[in-house]
C-alpha cells in the first residue's frame, strides 16, 4: 500500500500509473504453521500468526507445545 500521495506517473503513450489505495488484509487465517527438512534430518518450524487473533504469549506457548509434540514423534 502506497502511504504517501504520489503523482501520476506516465510510461510511454498508452501506460499512466496512478496510486491505489488498499484496505488491509483481511483473512480466516489466524495462525500457520510451515516445516522444512533441514540437511541433517531435522526440521526447521516456522509459525506465522495474526496479532490480532492471538497474543504473543500464546504463540509462544503453542510453539513450544509443537516443537515438544514433534520430539516425541522422532
Amino acid at each position: 500500500m502506497l502511504q504517501a500521495e504520489t503523482p501520476p506517473v506516465t510510461m510511454g503513450a498508452d501506460v499512466v500509473v496512478e496510486r491505489v489505495r488498499v484496505r488491509p488484509p483481511t483473512t480466516a487465517i489466524e495462525l500457520m504453521f510451515e516445516a522444512f527438512p533441514r540437511p541433517d534430518g531435522s526440521w526447521s518450524l516456522i509459525m506465522l500468526w495474526r496479532a490480532d487473533g492471538m497474543t504473543e504469549d500464546t504463540a509462544v506457548r503453542l510453539l513450544a507445545e509443537m516443537d515438544d509434540a514433534l520430539h516425541t514423534l522422532g
